[in-house]
């Protein structure tokens, strides 16, 4: 039996968007996501979650950025032990949690055909927001009121969003991590200083920012090619 949280590589072309996902995915939101990519790489912890169909239940922003970057294989896990319902309540509560501004009117829609199975109130949502979003889901809905009454908390949780992605473009994390190695053989000290000596002259700059410059020009293809 295939564990439920085994993580699979496959093509982000392959995955499929929800097409009622209520998130809104604003593209300074994908050049973030894609910038903290091409930071820190895409780690099976960010892996993208998906139905048995490879509908995309978690992970629509990280799948469009991997696409626009590129990218041939990403980690996904497919949720094969999750049940429809199972997955449309996660799906909401994972894009809730996020903090990102959502679509109101298909946020109800939603919850509209989930409440006639399931009526607990969702994981994300405060009593206010809750009641709002699920009174009188028969009849027609006055978007202007649900939108005053959601305003303020869509600004504070956006707020939250903003705070924690620029905490994480301005994390210092030691050299050692990225590359895998923390010393450097005393016999290959020269070499390694030569190296760096050469990527400073050719760059124009000096340290990190000299480094970074050199990762941005490389072709690993042309310089270490497969055989």
């Amino acid at each position: 039996m295939t564990d439920a949280q085994e993580v699979v590589y496959l093509d982000p072309q392959k995955l499929v968007p929800y097409t009622k996902n209520v998130k809104k995915h604003p593209q300074s939101h994908i050049d973030t996501l894609k910038a903290l990519i091409q930071k820190y790489g895409f780690s099976k912890g960010n892996a993208i979650q998906v139905d048995k169909n490879l509908v995309i239940i978690a992970g629509h922003g990280r799948r469009e950025a991997s696409c626009q970057l590129g990218l041939k294989e990403v980690p996904v896990v497919i949720r094969h032990d999750l049940t429809d319902d199972e997955v449309k309540r996660w799906r909401i509560e994972e894009n809730k949690s996020v903090g990102l501004d959502y679509d109101v009117v298909m946020m109800r829609e939603e919850l509209a055909e989930l409440m006639d199975v399931d009526s607990d109130p969702l994981i994300g949502f405060d009593a206010k927001e809750w009641d709002v979003l699920t009174e009188d889901l028969t009849e027609d809905l006055n978007t202007e009121q649900v939108l005053t009454d959601l305003g303020e908390e869509m600004e504070r949780s956006q707020q939250q969003h903003d705070a924690a992605v620029e905490k994480a473009k301005t994390a210092q994390i030691p050299v050692g991590e990225l590359l895998g190695f923390k010393h450097v053989p005393a016999d290959q000290q020269r070499k390694f200083a030569g190296f760096m000596a050469e990527v400073e002259f050719r760059t124009k700059k000096a340290g990190l920012d000299a480094f970074m410059e050199f990762i941005d020009r490389c072709d690993i293809d042309l310089a270490c090619p497969t055989e």
